[in-house]
């Protein structure tokens, strides 16, 4: 991504990460280990309240709330939801000091893009000198974690969560980055062959999901839903005992909790939003300034609007 220009400060995606923070206005912090991430504390009620007033504000108070610590922000695809979570990750490091984050994609191909997007110089330098000052020249730490090779097996910890795990660094903002099937994986589990419970993380930990639930992560859910609740990978993913689960889609297989940001496809549409499109119009004569509009769609039909007043129905 050499030489690639993020654009700073998009309002669908600074209003998406505000969302987010304005959850944890007046929490208290209680601190732990070095190595863990500060325990967010909620007084009372604020947690429902902060909720419920993020949900009016965004005008998704339709979307009944639950007490889990699940979080949706849903944002059409195409719109930046990689970059905002990452600047979100920025943010809560910036005002709770949290550092430590897990970030859970469906898919290898996935996680490759992932990997290299968090990883690329130009997300480096946009958040150094776009933002110089704001983040205090934190940088990205990020580990991946990968299959066992069968001559491995005996490191049955993979080395990228002892090093997430141990890691005392403040001054950065780790990331440990995971696909689906090494989440179910035996690795994970703790049940790999050789696996005798000689070999501890921290001294005190053999199973890598009790290893990473001990640092407090908050973790970051790409493409909900692909991880339905009923199946085993939503089942191992709370394993974690995360503080907070964020998760970022467009789709939610009609399940959201706790949704605090929508940005759907019409508003994607309107506002010219989604990446990866050129557009090439014509000058044509006597051109009046009129202007599509999309109204609604539904999978099967799209509405379209021509100076207010609807002038066409077009298959998709």
């Amino acid at each position: 991504m050499a030489g690639f220009t993020y654009e700073k400060n998009l309002p669908h995606q600074e209003k998406a990460i505000e969302s987010v923070l304005s959850l944890f206005d007046c929490v208290h912090l209680k601190q732990g280990s070095r190595d863990e991430n500060p325990e967010i504390v909620f007084s009372g009620s604020l947690k429902a309240d902060n909720l419920r007033q993020i949900q009016q504000f965004n005008s998704v108070d339709d979307v009944p709330l639950s007490g889990s610590n699940v979080l949706d922000i849903a944002m059409e695809t195409g719109t930046g939801k990689t970059y905002t979570y990452t600047k979100t990750m920025f943010e809560l490091n910036r005002t709770l000091g949290v550092f430590k984050f897990i970030v859970v994609v469906p898919t290898l191909s996935i996680k490759a893009g992932t990997k290299n997007f968090l990883e690329s110089t130009a997300l480096a330098e946009h958040f150094r000198k776009d933002f110089a000052g704001r983040y205090a020249e934190k940088e990205i730490k990020l580990y991946v974690v990968e299959s066992q090779k069968a001559k491995a097996k005996k490191a049955f910890m993979p080395a990228g969560i002892v090093r997430f795990v141990e890691t005392d660094d403040k001054q950065k903002i780790h990331i440990l980055l995971i696909n689906a099937g090494m989440i179910n994986s035996d690795t994970m589990a703790g049940k790999d062959k050789g696996n005798d419970g000689s070999r501890l993380i921290k001294d005190k930990y053999a199973v890598p999901f009790e290893a990473l639930a001990a640092v407090k992560p908050f973790v970051i859910v790409d493409e909900p839903h692909k991880f339905p609740k009923d199946k085993k990978t939503w089942e191992n993913l709370l394993k974690f005992n995360a503080q907070f689960i964020l998760r970022y889609g467009a789709t939610f297989n009609n399940q959201f909790e706790n949704l605090l940001y929508r940005l759907t496809a019409i508003d994607a549409f309107n506002d010219d939003l989604v990446k990866g499109i050129r557009a090439f119009t014509e000058q044509i004569d006597g051109d009046n300034g009129e202007r599509i509009k999309l109204l609604d769609l539904d999978g099967k039909e799209a509405t379209f609007v021509l100076n207010k007043q609807e002038f066409n129905k077009q298959r998709r």
